[in-house]
């Protein structure tokens, strides 16, 4: 699993952050990173007050982030393994996490959210 939050720690949610997220994965057979860089800043997401801001989000995100995470997928493309990408958001859509599926789509894979 790959964590995409730009700071991997939760203060409402301490099992979701790093140090014991990744414990309670790793008990299971699941390898976790974190990959901060693939994140949106608490100071862009504190912007969005409207869908035209969401929509600039998204722009910003593609033209300076989303790009990155090629050197993501060839990485693990080589492994052969399930990637799954974990955020905090409730909606996928409103998640940069969707923005990295669309990305990897775009390189013929095939990405669906839980």
């Amino acid at each position: 699993m790959i964590d995409v939050r730009k700071n991997a720690v939760s203060m409402f949610s301490p099992e979701y952050s790093r140090g014991s997220l990744r414990d309670a994965l790793n008990a299971q057979g699941i390898e976790y990173e974190h990959i901060g860089y693939l994140g949106i800043s608490g100071e862009e997401r504190r912007k969005v007050k409207a869908m035209d801001d969401l929509n600039r989000l998204w722009k910003y995100y593609d033209d300076t982030t989303v790009d990155k995470v090629s050197g993501v997928y060839s990485h693990y493309a080589k492994s052969n393994k399930t990637i799954v990408f974990m955020c905090a958001e409730f909606d996928p859509t409103t998640c940069h996490r969707h923005r990295i599926t669309r990305k990897l789509e775009s390189k013929g894979l095939k990405g669906f959210d839980l």
